[in-house]
């Protein structure tokens, strides 16, 4: 998108600006052949991408309770030597998870206030991830997961140490008829494997909030990056595009308590500024936010 809006507006390309870079002039043999080409031409974010993914990593972290200063300059450092860019997270997402974030206590400010003020009203963004207890529903679905792991001889077990007689002849008695009766007995959620099960589940979402703290941090400078450059050239409005539809309420909300923060306005938020370009009435001052766009 951001080359796409340099084209438009005619934009000149400093050296810094360059985003393909050759290490050495590339011959059309090189050029053609996958393998050699993928060697040499290189994708480089420019210079003002890198200011920009900066500004807003240290103001996603600032928010982090529990990673120290010098951890969050390493995480900094790893993204940023990443071969395949700022925004290819998966060369570095789950390696920061591992060493930084897996198993510890850690605290995203801003995802616990959007988290309870959301739990309050009683409705949730489209991809805003959640850390609550699992609701009845999800307790089933991890009971049956876990009872559906064991064979039907651990089956039988589990009933038999439970008291539970099995209808003649048992011997045959199908699984699922096995299942049913050990989803009606009392506690039994707390049993190992289907403990195991929960535990997986609540794991996961832990790892979905991270996930969404790194990808803020990149959605974020993108914004401040289309915000820059619409200010530079003289681009006068901009307007809000919400991917999700029900998140427009969300974004209004975000946009009352603070009107000049820019998307992703909270956790998840995957709406972002759409200039309104006008060349015949570009403006020298700072380009306003007017409006969410309507669909």
């Amino acid at each position: 998108m951001w080359g796409t809006f340099r084209k438009i507006l005619s934009k000149k390309a400093s050296d810094d600006d360059k985003i393909i870079d050759y290490e050495e002039s590339p011959s059309i043999d090189e050029l053609t052949d996958p393998q050699k080409s993928a060697r040499t031409l290189t994708i480089k974010p420019d210079k003002e991408s890198f200011e920009c993914y900066k500004k807003a990593f240290q103001e996603v972290f600032s928010d982090i309770n529990g990673i120290t200063p010098r951890e969050k300059l390493e995480i900094y450092n790893l993204i940023l030597g990443s071969e395949e860019g700022l925004l290819a997270d998966n060369s570095y997402l789950k390696i920061i998870y591992e060493k930084y974030f897996r198993g510890r206590s850690w605290v995203w400010g801003e995802y616990e206030k959007w988290s309870d003020r959301f739990f309050k009203i009683g409705r949730f963004p489209y991809n805003f991830p959640t850390r609550s207890a699992p609701d009845p529903i999800e307790v089933e679905e991890d009971l049956r997961r876990g009872l559906g792991g064991l064979t039907v001889i651990q089956l039988k077990n589990l009933l038999h140490s439970k008291g539970i007689e099995l209808p003649e002849p048992p011997q045959k008695i199908l699984k699922r008829d096995l299942i049913a009766l050990a989803q009606g007995i009392d506690g039994i959620i707390t049993e190992e494997q289907i403990m195991a099960e929960i535990s997986e589940r609540l794991k996961n979402k832990e790892f979905n909030i991270y996930q969404t703290l790194i990808r803020m941090v990149a959605f974020r400078g993108g914004a401040l990056k289309t915000y820059n450059i619409s200010k530079r050239v003289g681009v006068a409005e901009i307007e809000i595009f919400c991917t999700h539809t029900e998140d427009k309420e969300f974004v209004r909300m975000a946009l009352e308590e603070n009107h000049d923060s820019l998307p992703p306005f909270f956790p998840g938020d995957t709406s972002c500024l759409r200039p309104i370009i006008n060349f015949e009435k570009l403006s020298r001052h700072q380009p306003r936010i007017t409006k969410i766009h309507e669909s």
